[in-house]
C-alpha cells in the first residue's frame, strides 16, 4: 500500500550469509511470479514488491523457494520454503 512498511517481501540475514543465490515466488498454481539470483542480503531493491507482470496482485498466499549460501561452505546451499502472505 506504499506507506513504507512491509512493501517488499525480502530477506534479511546477518554477517553468516554470503548471498542469496535464488529467491523464487510462486502463483497457487505453481506458475512463477517474480525471481531473483545472485543477489545480495538484507536488500529491499532486491525483494518482491507484490507485483507480476507490473501489476499488483489481490489480496492471497505465495509459495516461496530461498535458497542462501552461508560464509561457511559446510552448509551450502540452504532451501526455505514457505508462504508470504499479501494483504492490503
Amino acid at each position: 500500500n506504499d506507506d513504507q512498511q512491509n512493501d517488499v517481501f525480502f530477506v534479511q540475514a546477518g554477517d553468516c550469509v554470503k548471498q542469496i543465490k535464488e529467491m523464487t515466488i510462486y502463483s497457487r498454481w505453481g506458475e512463477v511470479i517474480f525471481h531473483q539470483a545472485n543477489v545480495p542480503i538484507s536488500q529491499p531493491a532486491y525483494g518482491w514488491d507484490g507485483k507480476y507482470l507490473g501489476q499488483l496482485l489481490g489480496v492471497g498466499t505465495f509459495p516461496y523457494r530461498i535458497t542462501i549460501e552461508f560464509t561457511d561452505p559446510e552448509l551450502n546451499p540452504y532451501t526455505f520454503t514457505g508462504v508470504v502472505m499479501l494483504i492490503k
